[in-house]
């Protein structure tokens, strides 16, 4: 099974599940501790939908490196064309006056609808709420992996379903916050800054003693430095 949804193969995915007597017999097994749902987290809401319908305790289970499938989901990146697009318009933003930035906020938005994949997010979330809290050998929570590649929308759903997710620290003791300007992903930055809801974490630190503020301020982005003065 796990082979099969990897290989994105809706009829044999079908078939093994009505050979093994509907999944009575079947095995979810993959390689590395992985199992089909980690597989499926990869491929879409259609084979995520299914597995959860078939055996909901998969996305309980975690693989060698500690990634249960909502890590998996969290891990996939926004449409490429919107990173590029985004980053694009933010150098727009910075040689022009207010009227561009307004605009630029509007792109953002419609620009941040192109990417599909919170729905796998959602459907995982659902059937495990508390996979949200687990993190990964490396301490890091599904709220630091999407924040690392970027996928706003991701970072956003679990903050509106889960706001105590956002104060979660991985093992250097960073905030989701810490993560978004380190790999300088700036529409997360946007949100976050402006959400009156979130003040109470713009002041936690790291290991190293750092704010998010403070950690900005050294790495020194133009782009993020805006975003967080909101300019």
């Amino acid at each position: 099974m796990y082979l099969a949804i990897l290989l994105g193969n809706r009829v044999i995915v079908k078939k093994l599940y009505k050979m093994s007597d509907y999944g009575t017999s079947l095995s979810y097994s993959g390689p590395n501790g992985q199992n089909a749902l980690h597989a499926a987290a990869t491929r879409g809401r259609v084979f995520t939908k299914k597995l959860l319908k078939w055996n909901k305790a998969l996305s309980a289970q975690k693989d060698e490196t500690g990634c249960m499938p909502l890590h998996f989901a969290a891990a996939k990146s926004p449409n490429s064309s919107y990173s590029t697009q985004f980053h694009d318009d933010l150098h727009e933003w910075r040689k022009s006056n207010s009227t561009i930035a307004r605009q630029m906020r509007k792109r953002l938005l419609s620009l941040l609808r192109m990417d599909g994949w919170p729905k796998v997010c959602l459907k995982l979330l659902e059937a495990n709420p508390a996979a949200l809290y687990e993190p990964d050998h490396r301490g890091s929570y599904p709220i630091h992996v999407a924040t690392s590649v970027g996928a706003t929308r991701k970072v956003l759903l679990f903050l509106n379903r889960h706001p105590g997710s956002a104060g979660l620290r991985d093992a250097r003791g960073r905030t989701f916050l810490h993560v978004a300007v380190e790999k300088m992903a700036v529409g997360i930055l946007y949100h976050a800054t402006r959400d009156k809801s979130l003040e109470w974490i713009l002041n936690m630190r790291d290991k190293d003693g750092n704010t998010a503020c403070t950690l900005q301020s050294k790495v020194g982005d133009f782009e993020c430095s805006a975003v967080c003065l909101g300019i």
